[in-house]
C-alpha cells in the first residue's frame, strides 16, 4: 500500500529523471528550429527557373553518366532500358562499372550495350567488391579512353545508381545550370512506403524533409551543398582539378562517403553549387512512365549503397518539374539495409 512518503519519492525520481531528458530534447531540436525558422523566413525566395524554352535551346554539351554496380544483374538491364527511352536529351552516354568476378552483372550490361550505342562498360581490373569511389575512379579512366578513341571531351559527369528512374528533363537541367556552376544536384525523391516498412519508411521521411527543407536552407546560407550521390552533375575541369590532387583519382577510393566529400572539397576550392529544388503543386501532371517491377537489390558494406524506398508512379506539377527519382527496395533475404548518406 502507498503512503504519501512514497507517492513524494515516486515524484521526486519521475522529476529527476524526466526533466533532464526534456532539457536534452528541446537543446537537440535547436538546431532543426533554427532550419525550419530560417525555411520559413526564405520560402518566398524566387529560385531562377529557367524557362522550358531556354532549356531546349541551349547547346547540349556531352555528357557522361557514372553507374557503378556490384551483382545488380536483376536491374541494370531495365534500368538502362527505361532511361535510355525517357531522357529527353541527345549528346550523352552510360558509363557502367563492372568487376571481373561479378560475371552476370556483365552480362547485363553487355548485352545492352550491344543494344545501346551510348551504353560502355567499364570493368575494374581487380575483383570486387571496393568501395563505390573505387569503381567510379576506374569509369573515369574508361570515359578517358573513349575521348582518345573518338577524339571527343566529355563537358560534365553525372553520377546514378543501378535502380534510379531519371527524370527526363534531369539532363538538360543539369547542363543548363553546368554552365555557372561546378556542381549541380537535382532532387532525389523517396516515395511512400508499406506501414510495415516502418524502418525504412521513417529514413524515407527524413530524406525527403532533406531534401526540401535543409539542403535548400543550407544553399540560402551560403553553405557547401553535399553530392546525394547520384543525380549529380559535375563540371569536368572542376573534376579534373581534384583529380589532380590524388594522382590522377577524382574520388578518394578510402572513403565511404565520396559524395559528401566531392561536394566539400569543391566547395572549399573556390567552386560555386546549386540545388535545383522540388516544385510541386495542386496541379499534378504524371511525368514518368510506368516504372519499373521491383527487385531484391544486394548490396555489399563498402559501397555502391541505395536508397531503400518503394517503387511507385509520382506525380509532380509541369513538365518542367525537376527531379530524380531513385527507387529501389528493401535489400534481400538476410542482407542487412544499406542506407546512403544524406
Amino acid at each position: 500500500m502507498f503512503t504519501t512518503t512514497s507517492f513524494e519519492w515516486l515524484d521526486h525520481w519521475v522529476a529527476a529523471f524526466l526533466v533532464p531528458v526534456a532539457v536534452w530534447v528541446v537543446i537537440s531540436g535547436l538546431d532543426d528550429l533554427f532550419i525550419t525558422l530560417v525555411g520559413f523566413a526564405t520560402c518566398r525566395h524566387r529560385f531562377p527557373w529557367p524557362t522550358a524554352a531556354a532549356v531546349r535551346r541551349a547547346g547540349e554539351r556531352p555528357i557522361a553518366v557514372f553507374v557503378p554496380l556490384w551483382h545488380e544483374h536483376a536491374v541494370i538491364g531495365r534500368m538502362l532500358e527505361h532511361n535510355l527511352a525517357a531522357i529527353q536529351y541527345r549528346n550523352y552516354h552510360f558509363f557502367v562499372g563492372v568487376y571481373p568476378n561479378d560475371a552476370a552483372t556483365i552480362r547485363a550490361v553487355a548485352a545492352q550495350a550491344r543494344r545501346h550505342p551510348r551504353v560502355h562498360i567499364a570493368t575494374c581490373p581487380h575483383d570486387g567488391p571496393t568501395s563505390k569511389g573505387d569503381c567510379l575512379n576506374w569509369i573515369y579512366q574508361r570515359m578517358k579512353d573513349h575521348e582518345a578513341r573518338h577524339h571527343m571531351r566529355f563537358r560534365i559527369v553525372v553520377m546514378h545508381d543501378a535502380e534510379d528512374l531519371i527524370h527526363p528533363e534531369s539532363l538538360r537541367l543539369i547542363n543548363w545550370f553546368s554552365r555557372r556552376y561546378a556542381m549541380v544536384q537535382v532532387p532525389v525523391l523517396p516515395l511512400a512506403t508499406a506501414l510495415r516498412e516502418w524502418t525504412h519508411g521513417l529514413y524515407c521521411d527524413e530524406f525527403a524533409e532533406y531534401q526540401q527543407k535543409d539542403i535548400p536552407v543550407r544553399q540560402h546560407l551560403g553553405g557547401f551543398l553535399p553530392s546525394n550521390g547520384v543525380g549529380t552533375g559535375f563540371d569536368r575541369a572542376a573534376l579534373e582539378r581534384l583529380a589532380a590532387t590524388r594522382r590522377g583519382r577524382p574520388f578518394d577510393p578510402a572513403c565511404l562517403t565520396e559524395d559528401y566529400e566531392t561536394g566539400y572539397l569543391l566547395h572549399s576550392m573556390g567552386y560555386r553549387q546549386i540545388f535545383v529544388p522540388v516544385r510541386t503543386g495542386p496541379s499534378h501532371s504524371r511525368i514518368l512512365p510506368a516504372p519499373l517491377p521491383p527487385r531484391h537489390l544486394p548490396t555489399h558494406a563498402m559501397g555502391h549503397r541505395h536508397r531503400v524506398t518503394k517503387l511507385a508512379t509520382p506525380r509532380l506539377e509541369g513538365p518542367m518539374a525537376p527531379t530524380l527519382l531513385v527507387l529501389a527496395r528493401s535489400q534481400g533475404p538476410g542482407r542487412k539495409p544499406a542506407l546512403t548518406r544524406g
